[in-house]
Order: structure tokens, then C-alpha cells, then sequence
């Protein structure tokens, strides 16, 4: 691949420069749910398999390629967290990278698709939140580079494409909901025996994974799934809709877009190929699905998007080579970019993580409030391991926790009982909300969660052993940990469709 250097050098210094400064301004940020992969592969590092509670297969991951990833740092430091993000970020700029390596025979148009795949928060922001989604972009942005080829019927890049879809299904479930219309766009429109053969390699490793969890988990899904199914409610879609145009405007992409597609009609310029109209295919099956989810807890800042901007910058390059559009606007563009960038950036340190989102989770939380939400949870984990050392017990700690990573996380050898990990086919919501009786600790947030008389009902002879407040999310919250002296018995079974015992609840 041709090197970018040939772009403007003022306007690519600027694109690399503000880049590294969401990065670095970012990665003050680790999201919670990070450690719940981080736990599952420290379990399996160690020899216990890829399990959250030692001897109980449960599936709690959403990204397992992401886990196997994190799994060998293991073996070289206590907490890969560092790497975790330093790799992250490594994919977020090479995704950005190998989409404008497209159009490098024109500078300014490169500029603009690196700029475009490259600066908009969201991706910035996960890049070095902690989970999989760089990864999945940078597999994403591989793919775009691929769809041309194969939709000219290049039988090898169709196998390269087939196998990148599997690779990105392994790092997010839902990634297949951009690449299965793309796939068999292509794919039926010039079928052959060697595209079924494509399909068999690209799906050899999600069905191998996938007989894995029957065999292991007794379900193909991860907990989440059922935790936070994707809803049809007519308001939920309307406000998801509202949030998406929102980032999309704020980013600049939404605008530009529109002024590209709606000037394809004034303008004698080739419209759009089959391999660009694949691409949009699978865009707008990845916006319908964001609208059954996209607000969905820990799907703050665009996270279910973030991952195909690149394919937004891509076709907006196309649609700037097809209008053989000049330099100014070029640059007014890329311009617009680095503005919402910049504007982004500030919101999400100043006012909120989630942005200029209105209807959203989070939206008077801003990254520095939430780098102290994650510090609250390790001083409340280490309260918890010092009183546990106190009381000199023999056998393995229970505890019963609102937040499932970083808690779990910093005691490796707990027994945790969450919404997530403990999930089980069986289990009514009522009995769900007894989990704490049989836990030692008992993790709650107040009075975010519920006045707190209330979410101890059931442990009347607890007392409290961490107190931790801060500001959280517009409001002063208690950060609370009880002892609870008579836990009863663990009655979960080990496995997601294990049976309940019918007394004792």
C-alpha cells in the first residue's frame, strides 16, 4: 500500500494530530464491561477454562475472539489493560489507514476518506475504551478494500472476504448483520460452485465456535443476548432514531453524504457501482438494527456504529471521485469532519460520554466522572478483599455485584453473582432479585438502584463495609458495600439450562 505522506502535509499533519489527542484524551477511560472480558480470559490463561466463575460454564462474552486475544498477555502481566488499549488504538488508525489507501492516487480525496474514517468520536473513543470494536473495524475496513474485487468476480477475494466475515463474527456476534447482505449480494449475483466454497471457509471458524458453546455452554447466544434482547417498541426505535441522526450529524458524515447522493442527480458524473450498493445494503441493515438496540446499556457513544465508519468514508470517497469534486469543497469537508471531531471531544470530556446524544444513557456523565466510577469500584473492591482477610474465612468469596467487571475483576477468587453471569434460562426475574442472600458481600448503588432499606430487604442483619461517593451521572451516588454474616447456600446450577431447586427462594 502506497504510504499517505503524499497528502497535503498541513491537513494530514492536522488529521494525525488531533487524532492522537482524542486517543490520548480517550484512553483516560476504560469502560466496565472491559474487565468482564479481561476476568474470562485471565480463567482461561490460568487453566480454568473460558469461564467468568471458575466450574461454572456460563457465557457472559459477547466478543470471544477478543477474549482469546487478551488470553497470552496473561502470562506476561497481572493486568494487560495497557496492551489491551495500546492494540486498540493500533486498529482504529490501520482501519482508518487501509480504507483511505483506496484513493491514494488522489491526495486530497485520501485526505478527506483518512480524516473521515478516522476522526469521528465514536471510533476514537472505543478505540481505546476496551473492547472489541476496533477490531471489528479494522476488519470491517479489510473487507471494503475486498468488495470492489469481489464484486467484479474475483473468486479469491470473495474467500478473503468470506473469511473476514468469520473473523469479525468471532469478535462481535451482530457484525453479521453487515456482512451477510453484503456476502450474498455478491454471492448470488455471480454464483458459482467456488463462492459456496468461500461461504463453507469464512463459516468454518464461527461454526466451529458456535458447536464449541452448544458442547460447552448449552447455548450458541451469550447471556447478553437475553439480558438485552433488541426491542421492537415503536418509542424505543423513535428515540434510537433520534440518536443515531444525531452522532451522524454531529460527525459531519450525515451532511456530507447527503450532499454528495443528492448532487449524484445534478451531475453527469457514473453513479454508484453493484460493489458500492453492496456496501450500502449492508449500512442499512446495520442502521435498522441500531434501532432496536442502539441505547441499549453500555451501547453509549455510538458504540454499535463505530465500527463501520469506514465504510461511510469509503463510499463518500467514491461519491467525491464520481462528482470529480474540487479541492475546496475537499478540504471544507475534511474541515467539517475535524470540527464535529473537535466538538465531540470536548462535550465528552466536559458534559458527557455519550456526547450530544439527548435521549441516551449517560448523559450527564463525562470521562473524567467516569474514570472516577471506575476508581470507586476498585477502592469498593479493595475494602472487600481486606475485610475478607479479616474474618479468616476458609472457602471461596460470594459476591453479589451491580457492576460485573472491575469488582470481579480485582477479586479473581470470587464467586460472582451479577445480572449477566448468573443468568440462567430458569430463573424468573423475582428470583433473580434474591441472588444477594446467598452472596458474603452484597455490591449495591444508591440511590441510583433504589433507596438502599429497599435493595437490602432481604439482609436485614448486613452491615455496611465500603462507602465510596461521587458525582455519577448528574448526581451525588453512593457507592455501597454490606456484609452479609448468614449467606445461604449457592443454588444456581452451573450451566445456563440447569434446573432450579424448587424450595428455598
Amino acid at each position: 500500500m502506497e504510504r499517505l505522506s503524499k497528502a497535503p502535509p498541513i491537513i494530514f499533519i492536522a488529521i494525525t494530530g488531533l487524532a492522537a489527542l482524542q486517543l490520548a484524551l480517550c484512553s483516560l477511560v476504560t469502560v466496565e464491561d472491559a474487565f468482564i472480558s479481561l476476568r474470562y480470559a485471565r480463567n482461561l490463561a490460568e487453566g480454568g477454562g473460558p469461564v467468568f466463575n471458575l466450574g461454572e460454564p456460563v457465557n457472559a462474552m459477547t466478543a470471544p475472539l477478543h477474549v482469546f486475544l487478551m488470553t497470552p498477555f496473561f502470562w506476561m502481566v497481572d493486568d494487560p489493560m495497557f496492551f489491551n488499549k495500546l492494540l486498540g488504538a493500533a486498529a482504529g488508525v490501520t482501519s482508518a489507514i487501509i480504507v483511505a489507501g483506496a484513493f491514494r492516487g488522489d491526495s486530497k480525496i485520501a485526505s478527506f476518506v483518512f480524516a473521515a474514517a478516522l476522526l469521528p468520536a465514536p471510533l476514537m473513543f472505543w478505540s481505546v475504551a476496551g473492547l472489541e470494536t476496533p477490531f471489528l473495524a479494522l476488519n470491517v475496513a479489510a473487507a471494503v478494500r475486498l468488495v470492489p474485487k469481489a464484486a467484479e468476480g474475483n473468486d479469491r477475494a470473495y474467500l478473503y472476504l468470506c473469511m473476514i466475515a468469520g473473523v469479525a463474527f468471532l469478535f462481535r456476534y451482530d457484525s453479521a448483520v453487515f456482512f451477510s447482505p453484503v456476502l450474498l449480494a455478491i454471492g448470488l449475483r455471480n454464483f458459482s460452485l467456488s463462492k459456496v466454497r468461500a461461504w463453507i471457509a469464512g463459516g468454518a471458524a464461527p461454526i466451529v465456535w458456535l458447536a464449541f458453546c452448544w458442547w460447552y455452554y448449552h447455548d450458541f447466544l451469550p447471556t447478553s443476548f437475553y439480558v438485552k434482547t433488541p426491542n421492537l417498541d415503536l418509542g424505543r426505535i423513535e428515540g434510537n432514531l433520534e440518536y443515531i441522526i444525531t452522532f451522524l450529524f454531529v460527525t459531519g458524515l450525515g451532511p456530507i453524504t447527503l450532499v454528495l447522493i443528492f448532487g449524484l442527480r445534478f451531475h453527469r458524473g457514473k453513479g454508484l457501482g453493484i460493489s458500492s450498493w453492496t456496501l450500502v445494503l449492508g449500512l442499512l441493515a446495520v442502521i435498522l438494527y441500531g434501532l432496536t438496540m442502539a441505547r441499549t446499556h453500555m451501547m453509549f457513544q455510538m458504540r454499535f456504529f463505530a465500527p463501520y465508519f469506514s465504510v461511510v468514508a469509503f463510499l463518500c470517497g467514491l461519491l467525491a471521485v464520481r462528482h470529480r469534486l474540487a479541492p475546496r469543497f475537499l478540504i471544507g469537508a475534511t474541515v467539517l469532519i475535524a470540527f464535529g471531531s473537535a466538538a465531540s471531544l470536548a462535550r465528552i470530556h466536559l458534559v458527557s460520554v455519550n456526547g450530544f446524544a439527548r435521549k441516551a444513557e449517560y448523559r450527564n456523565l463525562s470521562a473524567p466522572e467516569y474514570a472516577n466510577f471506575i476508581s470507586a469500584l476498585e477502592e469498593n473492591a479493595s475494602d472487600i478483599e481486606t475485610h475478607w482477610a479479616s474474618r479468616g474465612m476458609d472457602r471461596q468469596l460470594r459476591l453479589f455485584t451491580f457492576a460485573e467487571g472491575v469488582v470481579p475483576f480485582r477479586l479473581p477468587e470470587s464467586y460472582v453473582f451479577g445480572t449477566l453471569v448468573s443468568y440462567r434460562h430458569n430463573l424468573t426475574g423475582e428470583v433473580r432479585a434474591q441472588l444477594s442472600k446467598f452472596s458474603d458481600y452484597i455490591h449495591i448503588l444508591a440511590p441510583r438502584h433504589g433507596p438502599v432499606e429497599d435493595q437490602l430487604r432481604l439482609n436485614p442483619e448486613a452491615t455496611l463495609v465500603s462507602e465510596v461517593q461521587i458525582t455519577f451521572d448528574g448526581r451525588n451516588e453512593r457507592f455501597l458495600v454490606f456484609w452479609n454474616p448468614k449467606p445461604q447456600d449457592n443454588p444456581l446450577p452451573n450451566r445456563i439450562d440447569g434446573d432450579l431447586p424448587t424450595s428455598g427462594w
